[in-house]
């Protein structure tokens, strides 16, 4: 999908949640993951090899690395704020706006 499309999907998707109505969606796209999951599943060959919080999955980068699974952008972000200009940030944020608050609130903090 295009970029606009797939905003406008999404969208949809999260207000047909909102609803009280379940939403399953099949993707290797963790940034689509950390945007709207509260539940992830993670199959690698025909196994179930995870069953949880986007959270947990996320925070356990040794799972992460045995699957091959990829990280959401705003944490590749905000891993390399921490990293790059030494910042103390949370980089366990999954959407760009929660992202933005906390580099703003560390930078606040300075």
């Amino acid at each position: 999908l295009d970029p606009f499309t797939r905003r406008e999907l999404l969208k949809l998707l999260k207000e047909i949640n909102e609803q009280g109505k379940t939403v399953i969606i099949v993707t290797h796209d963790m940034d689509v993951v950390s945007e709207m999951a509260k539940r992830v599943i993670v199959i690698d060959g025909n196994q179930i090899v995870y069953d949880d919080s986007k959270d947990k999955l996320f925070r356990d980068e040794d799972l992460v690395n045995k699957h091959h699974l990829d990280i959401p952008s705003t944490i590749k972000i905000l891993k390399s704020v921490k990293e790059e200009l030494g910042l103390d940030v949370d980089i366990y944020k999954y959407n760009l706006e929660d992202t933005y608050k906390e580099i703003k609130r560390v930078l606040e903090n300075e």
